[in-house]
């Protein structure tokens, strides 16, 4: 049998293992918006994705379906074309070099053409914008 102390200090050890595999996961990344946050199931909607501790060599999943021509425009923003994919809500995923992964669920939303137009009719309200002034 184990004394009392021992079983405390093996806890302890695993939760700082547990804790430092966690933080190297992170490393620092975070994703503050998506722009736009929805396009059509065609694809082809070029996406900004802004946030913090982006790398070289990043690579960015819609769902499950790899997207094109991805750009790292700094550590703190990246611009990718959405790939086509199936009707509803998606997440994104960034994936390093590294092997770290960061997902962000609900991220961006394919919608058919016709929702698409009447979205960027539409304010972010579901109100006509303001026409703007030339």
């Amino acid at each position: 049998m184990k004394p009392r102390l021992d079983r405390r200090l093996s806890f302890a050890l695993g939760a700082v293992a547990a804790l430092g595999l966690l933080a190297s996961c992170g490393g620092g990344v975070k994703v503050t918006s998506v722009t736009p946050e929805n396009g059509t199931v065609a694809g082809g909607e070029d996406v900004i994705i802004r946030g913090q501790g982006f790398k070289a060599g990043v690579q960015v999943k819609f769902c499950r379906a790899e997207a094109k021509n991805v750009v790292l425009l700094g550590d703190n923003q990246i611009k990718a074309t959405s790939p086509a994919n199936n009707k509803g809500m998606c997440e994104i995923t960034l994936t390093f070099d590294d092997g770290r992964a960061y997902k962000v669920a609900n991220a961006f939303h394919y919608m058919e053409p016709g929702e698409v137009m009447k979205r960027d009719m539409l304010g972010t309200k579901g109100t006509p914008k303001a026409p703007t002034k030339k």
